[in-house]
């Protein structure tokens, strides 16, 4: 069983063991097409279909390289976006009675076609309002009447904002009925709320019945972690003191905030101890490891304040950050992300922390109070996730030993039996 306060020699070398970070890797994929700059997250619910319609000319971006999905979307490139998936097709007619779209504009065309296809009617005989931003209601009904008008299967909507008299009642219950739109979680539909870019090319591509587009740009990530600080200082016989502190590098996106974070909690070791030069009883080592995917860096972050009079205390931080954000993700979604939920997770870690209050007290003998046990299984739903360098989902949680100066930080994977008890400086970052 784990020795709670080890001497300074163990210290020592599970700081030199410890400190080797697994070897830096980098993973990366020849690009199959450039891609929008501002579309690159396969996450997104818009991501298929913008390189969808790019594929078949439904849309071709802006000069700068973007797609801009948050931009709203006018009425006239809602025409133009249905007049281009049906192919472009030649209006019949060579003039329209809206005056405000001139034969010069780009959706001159898409207008007379819309207007022939019955699929608009403008806001009156002469004013179409191109420049309006298309409402949730006449996307819709585009769409509906695109389709030839069909008739839903029911006759009674579920969303509580789309009257039985209201000009769109069939072509939202009919959109509903094919998944095209899905409403909002409070049972509404929203109709007079203005669509953006990314969700009208999503509802052409529900419309299109989700076709895989045949050219995706490369979404992979080029990552790496590489050692930001590295000081180091020897010094008697207590050997080399070193502070190693992770730096997490990601192509094209902002790291910056969560490696100041990383960086501000690791090398406070070495820092305290320099300003304690001349204590040489006084060890501080900084220490981490590293894991990641396409889907998400993991990072374990610890630094060590060891006297061989008054043992040891050591302090954790771990994160799991989003590849595609550089951020640093929170509990439930970092959890989510790892492939399980902070409530599995959580009664994982009650099961976890019954079993060390009974091993610590057949190994010890122990005795813990029934508010101690209480506040070690509370202290479950605080574990934090990381996953090592071998890939297996661990956990770093604090809890109360009856013997010693109190808090502990116990480390373990969440599918083993085995774990390390650090005596605390302060806790769990």
């Amino acid at each position: 069983m784990k020795n709670l306060i080890r001497s300074i020699v163990v210290v020592l070398l599970i700081s030199v063991l410890m400190g080797i970070a697994p070897v830096t890797k980098t993973e990366v994929q020849a690009a199959t097409i450039a891609g929008f700059s501002d579309v690159k997250d396969p996450k997104a619910f818009w991501f298929k279909p913008v390189y969808w319609a790019s594929e078949k000319g439904i849309t071709t971006g802006y000069k700068d390289g973007k797609f801009k999905p948050g931009n709203e979307c006018t009425r006239a490139q809602m025409v133009t976006f249905l007049w281009r998936m049906k192919g472009s097709p030649a209006p019949k007619s060579k003039s329209t009675s809206f005056k405000d779209v001139k034969k010069t504009a780009y959706y001159y065309k898409p207008v007379l076609w819309a207007v022939e296809k019955g699929i608009t009617t403008g806001y009156s005989k002469t004013s179409f309002k191109p420049n309006n931003v298309c409402t949730r209601a006449q996307t819709v009904t585009f769409l509906w009447r695109m389709a030839g008008k069909p008739k839903p299967k029911t006759t009674k909507s579920k969303f509580s904002d789309v009257k039985k008299s209201a000009y769109y009642y069939k072509a939202v219950l009919w959109a509903s009925e094919k998944g095209i739109v899905a409403g909002y979680k409070d049972g509404t539909f929203k109709p007079n709320e203005k669509c953006l870019r990314r969700q009208i090319v999503t509802f052409l591509w529900k419309y299109s019945n989700k076709p895989e587009p045949k050219n995706l740009p490369d979404t992979r990530r080029e990552i790496t972690v590489t050692s930001s600080y590295d000081k180091t200082r020897t010094f008697d016989e207590f050997g080399q003191i070193r502070c190693a502190v992770p730096k997490v590098s990601i192509r094209g996106v902002d790291t910056s905030k969560v490696n100041s974070d990383i960086y501000s909690f690791a090398k406070k070791a070495v820092d305290s101890f320099d300003k304690a030069a001349t204590n040489t009883w006084d060890i501080d080592y900084t220490g981490y490891e590293y894991y990641y995917t396409q889907e998400y860096v993991s990072i374990r972050v610890w630094y060590i304040s060891a006297d061989v009079n008054s043992g040891e205390g050591h302090k954790v931080k771990t994160c799991i950050i989003d590849p595609y954000t550089g951020k640093e993700l929170s509990r439930s979604d970092a959890l989510k992300l790892l492939g399980t939920s902070s409530a599995k997770f959580n009664k994982t870690m009650e099961g976890k922390i019954k079993y060390v209050n009974e091993q610590e007290e057949k190994s010890f003998g122990y005795s813990f109070t029934s508010s101690m046990k209480s506040y070690n299984i509370a202290q479950a739903k605080n574990a934090l996730p990381y996953v090592d360098y071998n890939g297996n989902l661990c956990y770093v949680v604090r809890i109360q030993l009856p013997a010693g100066s109190g808090n502990f930080l116990i480390l373990g994977r969440l599918d083993g039996s085995d774990y390390d008890v650090w005596q605390t400086g302060g806790g769990v970052g």
